[in-house]
């Protein structure tokens, strides 16, 4: 069993571990002879990640057999940072110590680390979300990391709308309100009229950083339904793909619900308990009364 993946230049894959180590904290790369691939969910399963790397999106790609490489994304990520993107960059399995090997070169000189592989029981992968979306269009990567730190100065979500004429961007706060627009829009398809979602602006966040692989990104939602990013790499030669889900009000409703209920229930009982010690206090005062009047008597 042999795998060996080269990058002429390092800089695109450091980029690619660092988006995926921003939302995931293990997952498993799975090796093939046609390439690359990784999917999984964050730990809260709020969002999950899908990437896609061809073989030709390496210089140089061996691998004879299908085989599973489970990794702390986060070490592997403090290994990657420690390259520069102008170096070359070799990932190899060596399977007397279970170890991945990432070796960076420059000119004649060489550094090598060794990540230990996770051997505990693989999880079940995540299928990719089959969902007809009603609104696809592309955006530049700059203009969507613009608007994504633009409303993150205001609130905590943000709403996305499109209709035939344009694509808005809206968030809220205490601080005040932004709204970004977009009238022209690349690829832009729309079924059904009208389509407006909210999401999290703490996942995009982590999500845009993808951004820095591509110019531009394809961005595909519908109403009340998971948000979809796709980042391509490499004129084609790879992919990486994001779901979000949707902020459902409802739920959140339901839930201020039940916990003021739970807060009303728990006064109620406050006072029954309250109730209950008075009379107690009551007689033991009655009790204090009595016994100070047949002490007078006595005298």
């Amino acid at each position: 069993m042999m795998f060996k993946a080269s990058f002429d230049s390092a800089g695109n894959f450091i980029k690619i571990v660092d988006a995926l180590a921003t939302m995931i904290d293990v997952a498993t790369f799975k090796v093939a002879p046609t390439g690359l691939s990784l999917k999984a969910m964050d730990p809260s399963h709020v969002a999950m990640v899908d990437l896609q790397l061809s073989k030709g999106a390496f210089s140089d790609f061996k691998c004879d057999k299908e085989l599973p490489i489970r990794i702390n994304l986060t070490d592997l990520n403090r290994f990657m940072k420690r390259g520069a993107a102008n170096d070359s960059l070799e990932l190899s399995l060596d399977q007397q110590t279970n170890k991945l090997k990432i070796k960076f070169e420059k000119g004649k000189s060489h550094r090598t680390f060794s990540l230990g592989l996770i051997t505990e029981d693989e999880e079940e992968e995540s299928p990719t979300p089959n969902i007809e979306f009603n609104a696809k269009f592309s955006l530049g990567t700059d203009e969507l990391q613009r608007a994504i730190k633009d409303a993150q100065i205001i609130g905590d979500y943000i709403t996305f709308s499109i209709s035939e004429e344009v694509l808005t961007l809206e968030a809220s706060g205490d601080s005040g309100d932004v709204t970004i627009n977009f009238e022209e829009l690349k690829d832009k398809q729309i079924k059904k009229g009208k389509q407006s979602a909210i999401y999290s602006l703490e996942y995009l966040a982590d999500i845009i950083k993808a951004g820095s692989v591509s110019d531009s990104v394809e961005i595909e939602f519908s109403s009340e339904m998971p948000i979809q990013f796709s980042f391509p790499i490499q004129n084609e030669m790879g992919k990486i793909k994001y779901f979000l889900a949707p902020r459902v009000e409802e739920e959140e409703e339901e839930a201020e619900k039940e916990g003021e209920a739970e807060e009303e229930k728990e006064e109620k009982e406050d006072r029954r308990l309250k109730k209950e010690e008075e009379p107690e206090e009551s007689e033991s005062e009655e009790v204090s009364e009595s016994d100070e009047e047949s002490g007078s008597d006595e005298e």
